[in-house]
């Protein structure tokens, strides 16, 4: 498939095979069926990924194309501290948001962005060491 992420491990092949790679439109992820996007969620939630978002890509002609509708799940969980809160709450509102898509006839496919808590920290880490640096220079 071409598509290297550390969570596709978690994927199993079966699954992993039935995604869509988009690197031949650039973009180093898999999407897939409202289904198997909605497994896929379930698998990285119950492994304790917090989903952030994702998009929407019409594959309905030769060149699947994003359609820039996307979900992000930050408001729903901003202000939260517990980290098994954060991915419960991020999983309702992927699985929500999936569900309410009006697809029509479109063959619609869905990636998914998610995060592991570590990943959460560094990046939490950089931020505030961004905010002590922005500081010092005022």
């Amino acid at each position: 498939m071409g598509v290297e992420h550390s969570w596709l491990r978690l994927i199993p092949s079966e699954l992993r095979n039935r995604g869509r790679s988009l690197t031949d439109i650039g973009v180093n992820t898999i999407a897939w069926t409202k289904t198997d996007a909605i497994e896929v969620i379930k698998i990285l939630s119950e492994s304790g990924y917090k989903i952030l978002g994702g998009d929407v890509i019409d594959a309905s002609k030769d060149k699947p194309c994003y359609t820039y509708d996307n979900w992000s799940s930050d408001k729903k969980t901003k202000g939260l501290d517990n980290w098994d809160e954060i991915v419960r709450v991020s999983w309702e509102d992927a699985v929500n948001y999936i569900n309410a898509y009006r697809e029509g006839r479109r063959k619609i496919l869905y990636d998914v962005v998610s995060i592991t808590l570590e990943e959460y920290k560094q990046i939490e880490e950089k931020k505030r060491e961004l905010r002590r640096l922005k500081d010092l220079n005022r």
